[in-house]
């Protein structure tokens, strides 16, 4: 973040959710100086997930392993402009230049590059989301079809396992 703002001193960065490295993180925030551009929410309902997302000019995943899981999903399906590594599978949903920008490491200069450029060129921002947008359309379920699908399997297990007239 100290790298962006020294390009986009008006940048800010909301950090969505709650886990076991938030207290280390806002203790580096803190000092770094960070405070009035680093936010944390805490735990969101996923009720609130798209209006959190929509709020976001560009949404960035970099974990360790795959950068492939919900909160990406969820980027994609809400049109955000995508910043994340080619680990794992990412790059089976993220196309570079297309629906996202696939960094090839997650290292902060790397990051702070690519952030910064979007900042500067809404054209591009606006080319991905609506690539993201198109991808959710063609490749994804909303969260309501994929929940009734989980609901569906859940219950032909159970089913299966315990008979069909035991389900209610």
């Amino acid at each position: 973040m100290p790298l962006i703002l020294k390009n986009v001193p008006e940048a800010r960065l909301v950090i969505v959710g709650d886990g076991p490295e938030r207290e280390q993180l806002q203790m580096l925030v803190a000092h770094l100086g960070l405070g009035d551009s680093v936010h944390f929410t805490g735990m969101v309902l996923h009720s609130k997930v798209r209006e959190m997302m929509s709020i976001a000019d560009v949404f960035l995943q970099t974990n360790d392993l795959s950068c492939l899981g919900n909160t990406l999903l969820e980027a994609l399906a809400c049109g955000r402009t995508i910043v994340t590594w080619d680990v794992g599978t990412t790059r089976d949903v993220i196309a570079d230049g297309v629906n996202g920008c696939l960094l090839p490491n997650a290292e902060p200069d790397t990051i702070a590059d690519a952030v910064t450029a979007l900042a500067r060129d809404p054209a591009k921002r606006q080319l991905l989301a609506r690539g993201a947008t198109e991808f959710a359309e063609q490749h994804l379920q909303s969260w309501d079809e994929r929940l009734d699908m989980e609901i569906q399997l859940a219950e032909r297990i159970y089913a299966r396992r315990h008979g069909p007239n035991r389900l209610s």
